[in-house]
């Protein structure tokens, strides 16, 4: 920046200056205002406290019964887990007073007399710097969500990974043409919706943090935020910011491998499209991505790319909070070994796994069994939105009542084609952010963005054998790689061969600049002795009882 254009901005009044910083609302935006007007450091410093109370009275305006406030502290005052002996007593109690035990034991917590903190009178200016921080970095990760949620393309812009000191997304190295949606530019009820979400997300990653602690959150605890009570966020709210994080690691997974970067379609604008891919006629063929890649950014799929196997992973590390992904997104854009450290490390996290391991959003909290969910969803699946084709017998509305009252057993190959389209469905619905905008505007094109069953059912085609089914999922990982999409458009020449404990970071995203190394949450989570019974190390306990 120029002496000429600083000295033009300083010369404005303070007061003035002032209120362009509290618009600004985030700690990155005012770090890049301040690098680049470096005598506006000093005006900072002396008005921080009135800055921060300013920005902190927007962002909660509309929090008028202080449920994001309290949230917010909760998340800065909970407690760490204890360190202990691996010689710890293992009596038997009953099973409630034990959870109990065991998790205040941990955390140096009482369940029963645990409060939300009200918000003090008279903060003092750490204080405010760790909440200014702590919801700063929260409203990054909501424009990074917003912003790819509401892209021309959203299967090319979830490959991006967020820069959380510009806001902008890449791939490997390139800077993406997805365009930013700024939290400011949002209404007043949709900043409040999406705050109020992530933040109770992270709050939830708090709580049931450590693996083995998902089993043992006291029932205080884990009712709270159920479905319909009156604590709780708009489920469609909370389940769609899981869903964002499971697309961000599967970026990571992505950066990883040999991804593909897909072309912006062709009935995409044709500035967006030259932008994004720079055709000429030279230019080689690729391929577009296969059913469903091409609308749904499938995090598992992209492990998988990787050869690593594991159910859930990408949920459960999703349930592991900011912490631990703002240090994976720091160390593999800043470490110089990143992506071989990420891949062994989630090695380690695959094999400490065990099949009866559920991420905490599942166990506690999915609605797999929660008639309030499927009401929610309800409006998607009436039949009003079905053909005489797909319900035009009692037995398929049989069927359709049981799914929607969450009464199906059946595993999901079995589902009628249509339950299964809905099942993709929510998820493509939920990447999108359906239901947190008050209207349309954001998005380019609501009938691409938004999918009806009947198009999901149209496009997923009939039932393949085993056989056909292997060799359709060859050919989509096929058109996920750069390697095999540069041989089949003539490119490349030769055909492409085909901590078990987690450890909590000592220092918080708000608190401190986030460490590259990688916590190690697998070899250290379950092992047999020499008995052959399974133990938990570090925590003295048995293994959960299911």
């Amino acid at each position: 920046m120029s002496s000429t254009s600083d000295d033009r901005l300083t010369k404005l009044p303070g007061e003035i200056l002032r209120d362009i910083i509290v618009q600004l609302e985030t700690k990155s935006s005012i770090d890049r205002l301040l690098e680049a007007y470096p005598s506006m450091s000093s005006l900072y410093s002396s008005c921080e406290r009135g800055i921060l109370e300013s920005i902190l009275a927007n962002l909660f305006a509309d929090d008028v019964d202080d449920k994001i406030r309290k949230d917010v502290l909760a998340i800065i005052k909970f407690p760490k887990p204890k360190e202990e002996d691996e010689d710890d007593d293992e009596e038997e109690e009953d099973e409630e007073e034990e959870e109990e035990y065991y998790w205040e034991r941990t955390r140096s917590i009482n369940v029963k007399k645990w409060q939300w903190s009200d918000w003090p009178q008279s903060p003092k200016i750490g204080y405010l710097q760790k909440v200014h921080r702590l919801v700063s970095r929260i409203i990054e990760f909501i424009e990074d969500y917003i912003s790819k949620a509401t892209s021309e393309y959203p299967p090319r812009a979830y490959l991006g990974l967020p820069d959380l000191k510009t806001g902008k997304t890449s791939f490997m190295g390139s800077l993406l043409e997805t365009r930013f949606l700024p939290f400011t530019t949002l209404r007043r009820s949709e900043r409040y919706r999406l705050l109020r979400a992530f933040v109770r997300y992270e709050l939830l990653c708090e709580i049931h943090n450590t693996r083995e602690d998902k089993w043992r959150v006291p029932k205080d605890y884990r009712k709270f935020n159920a479905f319909g009570t009156p604590n709780a966020p708009d489920p469609k709210a909370l389940l769609s910011v899981h869903e964002y994080y499971i697309g961000l690691y599967g970026a990571v997974f992505a950066h990883c491998g040999d991804a593909w970067l897909p072309d912006l379609p062709s009935f995409l604008s044709s500035d967006a499209a030259g932008k994004a891919t720079n055709v000429s006629s030279t230019a080689p063929k690729y391929l577009p991505l296969e059913f469903p890649d091409n609308l749904f950014f499938g995090a598992e799929a992209y492990l998988k790319d990787l050869g690593i196997g594991g159910s859930r992973v990408t949920a459960e590390l999703a349930g592991c909070g900011l912490d631990l992904l703002t240090r994976v997104l720091s160390c593999l854009k800043g470490h110089p070994r990143g992506v071989e450290y990420i891949k062994e490390w989630l090695e380690g996290f695959v094999d400490g796994q065990e099949y009866m391991f559920e991420p905490w959003i599942r166990a506690q909290y999915n609605p797999r069994h929660d008639k309030e969910y499927y009401s929610v969803y309800r409006e998607l699946i009436m039949s009003s939105r079905f053909s005489n084709e797909l319900l035009k017998s009692e037995e398929e509305n049989k069927k359709l009542n049981n799914y929607l009252s969450g009464n199906d057993r059946l595993g999901y190959l079995s589902l009628p084609r249509w339950c299964r389209a809905h099942k993709l469905q929510l998820h493509i619905y939920q990447q999108r952010a359906w239901g947190l905008f008050d209207d349309h505007r954001f998005y380019p094109d609501t009938t691409c963005h938004f999918p009806t069953i009947e198009n999901l059912v149209d496009l997923q085609g009939e039932d393949d054998d085993f056989e056909g089914e292997i060799q359709r999922k060859a050919e989509r990982r096929k058109r996920r790689s750069k390697h095999w999409q540069d041989y089949l458009a003539g490119v490349r020449p030769d055909e492409p061969v085909s901590l078990t404990y987690y450890e909590r970071p000592k220092s918080r995203l708000f608190d401190a600049v986030a460490p590259m190394d990688l916590p190690w949450i697998a070899d250290e989570y379950q092992y047999s002795d020499d008995q052959g019974s399974v133990l938990i190390r570090r925590t003295g306990c048995r293994k959960p009882k299911r």
